[in-house]
């Protein structure tokens, strides 16, 4: 028995020995003096990115979005957190639009800040719905947004990228990326498509020295989640309402702290990280810790999200409830959107979504709300720094 333990044992530490020296190389990427790209750049998750950059000591900073008036807006917000050698400038375009009005919207951004360091592709939108109840355009629109518009970018930047042996590419997908639930039959495909891109980018650019991340955000109380929350259906809101809710700013030192550490795959929370775990599947995976617990945990993770499934079916066929759930959802709708307007019409430093109003939002989402129906701000936590940043403005996968 005990040479069998040991010979089991050695085996076992062969294989972990084994996996350590398999794992692709970590590049960390520093943004300090660099001239970083955010596309989806006037609002939200992309404009709260921009503010930590600039924190982080970043060269230039060019945003690209499709309204230049937002684009503008936030321009003006960021101008405020430069210091002496630091620049921002806006590029209007729809990401949506063809290649060549992508590419040179690029080449102008070099022009005048020299060559793009690192790209974070933001832009995206949400369409849900039932899909016999989705317009055909739908698909398309949000296949062209939330996905070919970063190919586009992507092929603008990772020539001089591969030339120069050096950069960063980082996309911002979705836990929707991760786990298809109803209503999002036209949204979830196209946030898979970019987590297959950036699996297959991530093996391509790695001999090049080029890295490659992916963040997965899950719901982010921004103006583009108070959209979805005004034609989220009663079973989308029933899903939802498991899940919580993050503020931009969050989303984005999470993202930067991602590419400073050579990271590939980053997700939020407790249950991002579960799933994280259970779908990395064949994704690359640089962290030897991270690597170690998809190997011990993806089996028991696959069992708890097994539940999640039922679960989630079990709501879907309590019709009564789904119903009662709509008609709360009708009741309180006006308080709900007003709420979430408060949170992300707040500055960084005065964080209202860390508030009994983020409490409420969430119980709307299950159906149910605090009494009495009053939110006292607290105060949460503070960023790195203590420094302010702007914070309203549309979740990254709803800006353009």
């Amino acid at each position: 028995m005990f040479w069998f333990i040991t010979i089991v044992l050695l085996i076992l530490f062969t294989f972990l020995v084994t996996v350590r020296l398999s794992l692709p190389k970590r590049l960390p990427f520093d943004p300090a003096g660099k001239h970083c790209l955010v596309t989806g750049g006037s609002r939200g998750i992309g404009k709260a990115v921009g503010a930590e950059l600039l924190c982080r000591g970043c060269r230039a900073l060019s945003l690209v979005a499709r309204d230049p008036i937002a684009l503008e807006l936030a321009k003006k917000e960021l101008e405020e957190y430069l210091q002496p050698g630091q620049s921002v400038r806006t590029y209007p375009v729809d990401l949506a639009d063809e290649p060549d009005k992508i590419e040179a919207v690029v080449r102008e951004a070099e022009r005048h800040a020299g060559a793009v360091d690192l790209l974070v592709n933001n832009a995206g939108t949400c369409v849900q719905g039932a899909f016999d109840e989705l317009p055909n355009d739908a698909f398309e629109r949000q296949l062209r947004t939330n996905f070919l518009s970063a190919v586009h970018v992507t092929r603008a930047v990772v020539g001089d990228m591969k030339r120069r042996r050096f950069g960063h590419i980082s996309f911002v997908c979705s836990a929707a990326g991760q786990l298809a639930i109803w209503g999002y039959s036209a949204y979830s495909p196209s946030k898979f498509a970019l987590r297959g891109f950036a699996d297959a980018l991530h093996m391509e650019l790695l001999p090049w020295n080029v890295g490659v991340s992916i963040l997965f955000p899950p719901n982010t109380a921004t103006d583009g989640f108070r959209e979805e929350l005004r034609t989220m259906t009663p079973q989308i809101r029933a899903i939802s309402g498991t899940a919580g809710l993050y503020q931009p700013r969050d989303v984005a030192e999470r993202l930067v702290c991602s590419i400073r550490g050579g990271h590939f795959a980053t997700t939020i929370g407790l249950e991002g990280w579960m799933l994280g775990v259970l779908s990395a599947s064949t994704a690359p995976e640089p962290d030897s810790l991270r690597a170690f617990l998809q190997i011990l945990l993806a089996g028991l993770f696959r069992g708890v999200f097994l539940l999640y499934g039922g679960h989630f079916n079990r709501l879907l066929q309590n019709e009564p409830k789904l119903i009662a759930l709509q008609a709360l959802s009708d009741l309180f709708a006006p308080i709900e959107l007003n709420l979430l307007k408060n949170c992300v019409d707040k500055t960084f430093h005065d964080s209202a979504c860390d508030s009994t109003q983020t409490q409420c939002i969430e119980l709307s989402l299950q159906g149910s709300f605090p009494t009495p129906f009053k939110a006292q701000q607290r105060g949460s936590g503070t960023v790195a720094d203590e420094r302010k940043k702007p914070d309203n403005g549309s979740y990254g996968d709803f800006d353009d």
